[in-house]
Protein backbone atom coordinates (compact mmCIF):
# COMPACT_ATOMS: atom_id res chain seq x y z
CA UNK A 1 0.00 0.00 0.00
CA UNK A 2 1.24 3.42 -0.95
CA UNK A 3 0.63 6.96 0.71
CA UNK A 4 0.21 10.28 -0.63
CA UNK A 5 0.90 13.54 1.39
CA UNK A 6 -2.56 14.80 1.95
CA UNK A 7 -1.57 18.34 1.38
CA UNK A 8 0.77 18.31 -1.80
CA UNK A 9 0.21 14.75 -3.07
CA UNK A 10 4.03 13.41 -3.00
CA UNK A 11 4.32 10.09 -2.77
CA UNK A 12 5.50 8.94 0.55
CA UNK A 13 6.86 5.74 2.28
CA UNK A 14 4.89 3.23 3.77
CA UNK A 15 7.20 3.72 7.58
CA UNK A 16 6.92 7.20 6.66
CA UNK A 17 3.41 7.37 6.45
CA UNK A 18 2.91 5.51 9.29
CA UNK A 19 4.72 7.46 11.47
CA UNK A 20 3.11 10.31 10.15
CA UNK A 21 -0.30 9.09 10.63
CA UNK A 22 0.67 8.02 14.37
CA UNK A 23 1.59 11.12 15.20
CA UNK A 24 -0.43 13.49 13.22
CA UNK A 25 -3.45 11.34 12.07
CA UNK A 26 -2.50 12.23 8.58
CA UNK A 27 -0.10 11.29 5.76
CA UNK A 28 1.85 14.27 5.15
CA UNK A 29 5.65 14.60 3.70
CA UNK A 30 8.36 15.69 5.92
CA UNK A 31 8.02 19.64 4.83
CA UNK A 32 4.36 19.37 5.32
CA UNK A 33 4.79 18.18 9.00
CA UNK A 34 7.33 20.30 9.26
CA UNK A 35 4.72 23.29 7.89
CA UNK A 36 1.88 21.93 10.38
CA UNK A 37 3.95 22.43 13.73
CA UNK A 38 4.57 25.89 12.74
CA UNK A 39 1.38 26.42 11.59
CA UNK A 40 -0.47 24.98 14.67
CA UNK A 41 0.67 27.89 16.67
CA UNK A 42 -1.51 30.28 14.86
CA UNK A 43 -4.72 28.21 14.96
CA UNK A 44 -7.09 25.99 16.81
CA UNK A 45 -7.29 22.17 16.76
CA UNK A 46 -10.87 22.70 15.12
CA UNK A 47 -9.85 23.98 12.13
CA UNK A 48 -7.16 21.68 11.60
CA UNK A 49 -9.65 18.62 12.01
CA UNK A 50 -11.81 20.44 9.20
CA UNK A 51 -9.12 21.11 7.08
CA UNK A 52 -7.59 17.93 7.09
CA UNK A 53 -11.32 16.55 6.27
CA UNK A 54 -11.66 18.94 3.47
CA UNK A 55 -8.43 17.59 2.02
CA UNK A 56 -9.23 13.90 2.49
CA UNK A 57 -12.53 14.26 0.45
CA UNK A 58 -10.63 15.97 -2.17
CA UNK A 59 -11.84 19.56 -1.58
CA UNK A 60 -8.95 22.22 -2.02
CA UNK A 61 -8.76 24.68 0.71
CA UNK A 62 -5.45 26.56 2.22
CA UNK A 63 -5.04 28.03 5.30
CA UNK A 64 -5.35 31.37 5.58
CA UNK A 65 -6.18 34.67 7.49
CA UNK A 66 -9.69 36.69 7.37
CA UNK A 67 -9.32 39.82 5.44
CA UNK A 68 -9.38 42.62 7.80
CA UNK A 69 -8.22 41.05 10.73
CA UNK A 70 -5.88 38.32 12.18
CA UNK A 71 -8.11 35.57 12.96
CA UNK A 72 -7.04 32.48 10.82
CA UNK A 73 -9.88 30.52 8.92
CA UNK A 74 -9.95 28.05 5.89
CA UNK A 75 -10.19 29.74 2.52
CA UNK A 76 -11.86 27.24 -0.52
CA UNK A 77 -9.99 27.39 -3.12
CA UNK A 78 -11.91 28.44 -6.91
CA UNK A 79 -14.87 28.95 -4.54
CA UNK A 80 -13.43 32.00 -2.76
CA UNK A 81 -15.37 31.48 0.74
CA UNK A 82 -14.09 31.86 3.70
CA UNK A 83 -14.77 29.41 6.61
CA UNK A 84 -14.50 30.81 10.25
CA UNK A 85 -15.08 28.82 13.19
CA UNK A 86 -16.58 31.25 16.21
CA UNK A 87 -15.86 29.00 19.67
CA UNK A 88 -18.33 31.26 21.45
CA UNK A 89 -21.18 29.93 19.44
CA UNK A 90 -23.19 26.96 21.69
CA UNK A 91 -26.40 25.16 20.40
CA UNK A 92 -28.13 22.41 22.56
CA UNK A 93 -28.70 20.94 19.54
CA UNK A 94 -26.06 20.03 16.83
CA UNK A 95 -28.49 20.31 13.77
CA UNK A 96 -29.09 23.37 14.97
CA UNK A 97 -25.57 25.18 14.03
CA UNK A 98 -26.47 24.04 11.05
CA UNK A 99 -29.31 25.64 10.24
CA UNK A 100 -28.41 28.80 11.83
CA UNK A 101 -25.07 28.53 9.51
CA UNK A 102 -27.57 27.81 6.64
CA UNK A 103 -29.73 31.24 7.68
CA UNK A 104 -26.69 33.55 7.99
CA UNK A 105 -24.94 32.07 4.57
CA UNK A 106 -27.85 33.03 2.50
CA UNK A 107 -28.64 36.08 4.44
CA UNK A 108 -25.44 37.35 3.83
CA UNK A 109 -24.22 35.44 0.49
CA UNK A 110 -24.93 38.97 -1.45
CA UNK A 111 -21.76 40.19 0.31
CA UNK A 112 -18.13 39.42 -1.26
CA UNK A 113 -15.63 37.78 1.56
CA UNK A 114 -18.33 37.18 3.61
CA UNK A 115 -17.12 34.33 5.64
CA UNK A 116 -19.23 31.10 6.65
CA UNK A 117 -19.11 31.02 10.29
CA UNK A 118 -19.14 27.78 12.15
CA UNK A 119 -19.80 27.01 15.64
CA UNK A 120 -16.29 25.16 16.90
CA UNK A 121 -17.95 22.40 18.40
CA UNK A 122 -19.01 21.07 15.35
CA UNK A 123 -15.68 19.52 15.02
CA UNK A 124 -15.67 18.32 18.81
CA UNK A 125 -15.72 14.40 17.40
CA UNK A 126 -15.13 13.31 14.07
CA UNK A 127 -18.39 12.14 12.99
CA UNK A 128 -19.38 15.79 13.81
CA UNK A 129 -16.41 17.33 11.36
CA UNK A 130 -17.69 14.55 8.91
CA UNK A 131 -21.07 15.60 9.19
CA UNK A 132 -20.06 19.57 9.01
CA UNK A 133 -17.91 18.53 5.66
CA UNK A 134 -20.84 16.88 4.25
CA UNK A 135 -23.04 20.17 4.93
CA UNK A 136 -20.44 22.38 3.62
CA UNK A 137 -20.61 19.99 0.21
CA UNK A 138 -24.35 20.77 -0.11
CA UNK A 139 -24.60 24.05 0.94
CA UNK A 140 -21.92 25.76 -1.31
CA UNK A 141 -22.78 23.24 -4.17
CA UNK A 142 -18.78 21.58 -3.98
CA UNK A 143 -18.34 18.66 -6.36
CA UNK A 144 -17.18 16.65 -3.63
CA UNK A 145 -18.35 12.81 -2.63
CA UNK A 146 -21.16 12.86 0.66
CA UNK A 147 -19.80 10.37 3.52
CA UNK A 148 -23.02 8.62 3.72
CA UNK A 149 -22.02 7.64 7.28
CA UNK A 150 -18.17 6.12 6.32
CA UNK A 151 -15.55 6.23 8.96
CA UNK A 152 -12.99 8.92 8.18
CA UNK A 153 -9.62 7.95 6.48
CA UNK A 154 -7.59 10.08 8.15
CA UNK A 155 -8.34 12.64 11.72
CA UNK A 156 -6.10 15.12 12.46
CA UNK A 157 -4.70 14.26 15.81
CA UNK A 158 -4.19 17.89 18.11
CA UNK A 159 -0.86 18.24 19.77
CA UNK A 160 -2.28 16.88 23.16
CA UNK A 161 -2.99 13.58 21.53
CA UNK A 162 0.28 13.07 20.33
CA UNK A 163 2.97 10.32 21.30
CA UNK A 164 5.73 12.03 22.71
CA UNK A 165 8.43 9.80 21.21
CA UNK A 166 11.74 11.52 23.08
CA UNK A 167 10.19 10.31 26.39
CA UNK A 168 9.42 7.10 25.60
CA UNK A 169 11.35 3.85 27.29
CA UNK A 170 11.72 0.90 25.86
CA UNK A 171 12.97 -2.12 28.49
CA UNK A 172 13.47 -5.00 27.58
CA UNK A 173 13.41 -8.25 29.57
CA UNK A 174 14.65 -11.70 28.23
CA UNK A 175 11.90 -14.57 29.00
CA UNK A 176 12.83 -17.88 29.98
CA UNK A 177 10.94 -20.90 30.37
CA UNK A 178 11.13 -22.11 34.53
CA UNK A 179 12.99 -24.79 34.83
CA UNK A 180 10.85 -27.52 36.09
CA UNK A 181 11.18 -28.94 39.68
CA UNK A 182 12.45 -32.42 40.24
CA UNK A 183 8.94 -32.77 42.32
CA UNK A 184 7.13 -32.15 38.84
CA UNK A 185 8.55 -34.77 37.16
Amino acid sequence: MSYGCLECGKRVTVGFATFSIAQFGVPLCLEHQRWLLQAESRGRPALFHLYFELHARGIPAVLDVLPGTREACIRLTGEDVYLRLDPRITFPVLREGFNVTRRDYYSHGHIPGYPVVLAERLMDRPEYTRNTVDFLISLLGLPAPLSHGRAPEFNYRPPADRIDFRTLRVEASEIRPENPSESDL
